[in-house]
Order: structure tokens, then sequence, then C-alpha cells
């Protein structure tokens, strides 16, 4: 049996990106999220929508998930699963994550 076909049968970690909870890191997270995405084959449409709903993670963490002036740090975590990637937020609190949802109005959605 190949590697190959144990890979794509398996979860696979990408990136784990530690974050400063701060707003002027995360543009640069989320050009690499971008970048990975896309030479993992996704197409346009839902690596927009992944950066998108991975933003939105991201500045509630930033903005609601740390003390006022507290120095604190975050993971972005990018998986490889079977016929789909996920974005994840680790650190602090439970994590969240975010996995393609075929339906109309979001092709992306929240797990907890």
């Amino acid at each position: 049996m190949s590697g190959r076909s144990d890979e794509s049968s398996a979860e696979r970690l990408i990136a784990r990106l530690v974050l400063a909870a701060e707003r002027d890191y995360l543009t640069a997270a989320l050009a690499f999220l971008r970048e990975a995405a896309a030479r993992l084959g996704l197409s346009a449409a839902d690596i927009a929508a992944l950066a998108q709903a991975t933003e939105e993670v991201c500045l509630n963490v930033i903005e609601h998930g740390f003390e006022p002036g507290e120095s604190a740090s975050f993971d972005l975590v990018l998986m490889r699963r079977p016929g789909q990637l996920a974005a994840r937020r680790g650190g602090p609190g439970p994590a969240v994550r975010l996995e393609p949802d075929r339906g109309p109005a979001r092709p992306w959605h929240l797990l907890p």
C-alpha cells in the first residue's frame, strides 16, 4: 500500500499558526490560509468563504476572548481531512472548527 492512499484517507495537519491576539497579524494569517487552501485545490469561492469565516472567528477571539490589555495568543490550525479542509481556532476556551457546508447560504459553518 502506498503512503499516498494512506494520506488521502487520514486527517493531516497542514499548519498551526500561533497568533498574538492583535488585529495587526490577522491579515498575514489569512493570506497564508488562502495560499495553503489554493494549493490544496479549493475553488476561489470556497477560499474566500473560508477566509471570511476564519476572520470572523479570529476577530471574535481577539475582541472578546481576553481581558483588555492582556498579552495573549491563540492557535489557528489548518487540517486536511478526507474530502474537506477545516480551520480550527485553538487556545483558551473551547476550540471552534470551520468545515465545509454545501448548503446554499454559507459554504463554511462553525462547529463547537
